[in-house]
């Protein structure tokens, strides 16, 4: 069996015929999108801005506090460095003053350990002390340079300082070198006469035994005849170190 619809048929929507211009609101609002991302982005500009300042400011500060620092550190050091020559030329003055002291009972116990040594058959014809001294070049410290160190790289690249100011480091001064004269000891010469070889041997092996006589010689050894009688001229040295 055929069967034949004959009711009319539902009408189906047609397309807008512009699908397009649907999305007009969308362009209606993209001025208004743009304007709020454009002032979005002066803000994080300007907010990046003023943290940049600030932080510019904060490592200039942190730079001049560095830099105070160092001066009233460099204070410190050269009055420290003031100290320590003031101390060692005090420790220089004493010593001098100690060796001299020293010193003054050198004679004493030079001839009585002279006359204690002398064996029988010995003859001392004369006797010389000569003071010996010794010079030496001696450096003054030169003025102490800052010791913090220079500034890390971001902060030098904020605030780099000029020669000159505070806070760049003066040149160091040449050292200055002074000759100081000292006493170190005494130089004996001590001339005599023997009878015999003997006895003169006898009298250096005697002066060796005493703690204060160093390096002791003899120089001058020779056989002269004085009203027909041989005898034997010599001339001994040591030193006395103090």
């Amino acid at each position: 069996m055929i069967r034949i619809n004959l009711l009319p048929r539902a009408e189906r929507p047609r397309a807008a015929a512009f699908p397009s211009l649907r999305g007009r609101g969308i362009l209606s609002r993209a001025p208004l999108i743009l304007g709020i991302l454009l002032v979005a982005e002066l803000l994080a500009m300007g907010a990046w801005w003023g943290y940049s300042q600030w932080k510019l400011s904060s490592l200039r500060a942190r730079a001049a506090t560095l830099r105070t620092e160092e001066t009233r550190l460099a204070a410190l050091l050269a009055e420290r460095a003031q100290f320590e020559r003031t101390k060692q030329d005090l420790e220089r003055r004493l010593g001098i003053i100690s060796r001299l002291e020293r010193s003054q009972a050198v004679p004493v116990a030079l001839m009585d350990s002279i006359l204690r040594s002398v064996p029988q058959g010995i003859w001392l014809t004369a006797l010389d002390v000569t003071p010996m001294l010794s010079k030496r070049d001696e450096k003054a410290a030169a003025a102490a340079p800052g010791v913090i160190e220079r500034l890390t790289a971001a902060q030098e690249k904020v605030a780099q300082p000029q020669a000159g100011q505070p806070g760049h480091p003066r040149p160091s001064k040449g050292k200055e070198t002074r000759t100081v004269t000292e006493l170190t000891g005494f130089k004996v010469t001590l001339q005599g006469r023997s009878m015999s070889n003997v006895v003169v041997a006898d009298f250096l092996d005697n002066l060796r035994k005493i703690p204060s006589f160093r390096d002791i010689d003899v120089t001058v050894l020779e056989r002269v005849e004085v009203d027909k009688v041989k005898i034997m001229n010599f001339t001994a040295t040591w030193g006395i170190p103090l």
